[in-house]
């Protein structure tokens, strides 16, 4: 992996700072080169002992106009390793904020949706999480994840590097967790650091197993099409 990876790391522990780029980007979606987008989820975690589970996932991607449409589909392992010993730590049925550090394999699928046989995909995912000691109960969290691709028969890697700052609020027993983000893309193909992508959202509370992810994202493209995409997500986790 070439060492010019590393030097955006850096600016990923700055990337949570980004709402300010966020209320001042282009969100017209009459540009040529913007795309609204329209990302629906949904998740399945399947707890396999107390450092293990199963991580199911289904979603697509679809613009207004229907002209844009992926499918994606997902199993994963999560390992949990260096429990959180926080006694302030808030209820929640995600158990990776109880933990230090994670890791995930997995494989996902991806497809067209208009026309399936136009664009296929095969993928590996490694991930590896970091969750950092909070200041006021503010937690930053570090992401770093290799896909390892297989699209219509052609291989190539991408290596991706998101954090986020969150802050758990007690509604009554539940848990709601507002967030900002900032994901960093480096792909195998262009041999470039070629997308970002730059998030605010909030998790909401279902019922006592089961958590709704709302957010806005704002992604742009060096080597795209559509260099701008402005996708509004909702994301349902299902914890069993």
């Amino acid at each position: 992996m070439p060492t010019k990876i590393g030097r955006p790391f850096a600016g990923g522990l700055r990337a949570c700072g980004v709402l300010a780029f966020l209320l001042a980007a282009p969100l017209s979606a009459q540009e040529d080169d913007t795309r609204w987008e329209w990302w629906p989820e949904v998740d399945a975690y399947v707890h396999l002992g107390d450092q293990f589970r199963l991580y199911l996932l289904a979603t697509t991607a679809r613009n207004r106009a229907e002209d844009f449409g992926e499918g994606m589909l997902g199993a994963h392992v999560d390992l949990f390793l260096k429990p959180i010993g926080r006694p302030w730590l808030l209820h929640t049925p995600n158990v990776v904020k109880h933990h230090y550090l994670t890791f995930r394999a997995g494989y996902r699928y991806a497809w067209d949706l208009n026309d399936s046989s136009r664009c296929q995909e095969h993928r590996g995912v490694l991930e590896a999480t970091f969750r950092y000691l909070p200041v006021a109960r503010v937690v930053f969290i570090n992401r770093s994840r290799l896909d390892l691709r297989d699209v219509n028969g052609e291989g190539s890697w991408r290596y991706r590097n998101r954090s986020r700052l969150e802050r758990d609020l007690r509604l009554g027993s539940r848990v709601a967790t507002p967030y900002l983000m900032a994901e960093f893309y480096y792909d195998s193909r262009y041999d470039a650091w070629n997308r970002q992508r730059y998030f605010v959202g909030i998790e909401w509370p279902i019922g006592a197993t089961s958590v709704l992810d709302s957010y806005y994202c704002r992604q742009d493209d060096s080597r795209s099409s559509v260099a701008h995409v402005n996708a509004v997500g909702l994301a349902l986790s299902l914890y069993f």
